[in-house]
């Protein structure tokens, strides 16, 4: 039994050390990941190539189970890219749950992405900066980078908020304060 014991500890040892590196791997990845674009900018294609021969064999990747399930769903998990009026329409949603208040162009971005969309381009805060900025309903903040939504749209659907919610009273027949 003791003996089943030390094996399972260096297992668990072992398997957290090849744990760490498949992380230090993948920052190495990460890094590795714009200069192999720079030099195919600079070279082409081949002489990354033959970097990779040289080098020799391709470096395996984490066996345990759960990180390859998860680097699976990882990869299948394609964001839709928004552009246009359905970008500024899920913005506006997004400044309406948050009006009075403000956001930063940045955290648009974050919660569009948790919401599974992206804003293509090279620089997606800037994309998303310039289809906004042409928008009647969004207006800047005095701060840098802030966004919100225009009053005179918040009292528009507010008032329009307040009709359906009139309305529905009316045809429910029952006595419920308006939503606001």
């Amino acid at each position: 039994r003791q003996w089943l014991e030390q094996k399972y500890r260096e297992l668990n040892e072992r398997e957290k050390k090849i744990k760490q590196l498949a992380e230090e791997c993948s920052m190495i990845r990460l890094e590795m990941e714009p200069l192999e674009k720079w030099l195919v900018q600079m070279e082409g294609q081949g002489i990354v190539d033959e970097l990779k021969a040289f080098l020799g064999r391709p470096v395996p990747e984490p066996v345990n189970e759960s990180e390859a399930l998860d680097e699976e769903t990882d990869n299948s998990e394609e964001l839709i890219e928004l552009k246009g009026n359905p970008l500024r329409d899920e913005v506006v949603n997004l400044l309406g749950q948050v009006y009075p208040g403000m956001m930063y162009y940045r955290e648009l971005l974050q919660c569009l992405e948790g919401m599974g969309y992206q804003v293509g381009g090279k620089d997606p805060g800037l994309n998303l900066i310039a289809h906004i900025s042409t928008d009647k309903r969004i207006v800047r903040g005095d701060k840098r980078g802030m966004y919100g939504l225009s009053d005179d749209f918040a009292q528009e659907l507010d008032s329009v908020k307040v009709n359906i919610s009139v309305k529905s009273d009316h045809v429910i027949g029952q006595n419920r304060p308006a939503y606001r």
